[in-house]
């Protein structure tokens, strides 16, 4: 969240906001159903300890995972998500990716990402669309778009690609 974004959520705790994805169906009355739906998205996303704490108190990658849960809890066959590995360390970045990929194959969503990580990208994408300028330069498995060539026309200079545990790794630091 921005800063303005932290005077609309500084006396909301987790839970609280993670209930606002479920707003759409409870119009302010939430069931049982919408607090069973809350609940699973708090556990998914690794909340439940810290539903009570106030969303103000967290760190920026905590409340990467609390949007990434409200977005859930709506209950949708999509979630779009955008930079949602903003602010988070290597491991909460992993732990992120491999929780949406999970949410993906047990539930059957749909989940549309805007990532600058190629790496994160290739690894736990089924599909990567690749833009430069506003336009599609690039679209396909892993495999097809993290290629040098691709990825040349998409950054503008050479990216090596080395296989790493099967998954196309970009090695664009070197």
């Amino acid at each position: 969240m921005s800063d303005k974004d932290n005077s609309i959520a500084s006396r909301l705790r987790v839970g609280e906001l993670v209930q606002f994805g479920r707003y759409p169906h409870h119009q302010g009355r939430p069931t049982g159903k919408d607090h069973d739906e809350v609940g699973q998205a708090l556990k998914t996303f690794d909340l439940w300890d810290i539903r009570g704490k106030f969303v103000d108190t967290l760190s920026g990658g905590e409340r990467q995972r609390v949007r990434a849960a409200m977005c859930f809890a709506q209950g949708t066959g999509y979630m779009l998500l955008d930079e949602p590995l903003n602010n988070l360390d290597i491991f909460y970045a992993r732990e992120l990716m491999r929780t949406l990929r999970q949410v993906a194959d047990t539930t059957g969503r749909s989940i549309i990402i805007v990532l600058h990580d190629l790496n994160h990208a290739a690894v736990h994408a089924d599909r990567i669309v690749g833009m430069r300028e506003g336009k599609i330069v690039a679209d396909g498995s892993s495999e097809d778009v993290m290629r040098p060539e691709v990825l040349e026309t998409l950054f503008g200079f050479r990216i090596d690609v080395q296989l790493i545990a099967g998954k196309p790794i970009s090695l664009h630091f070197i």
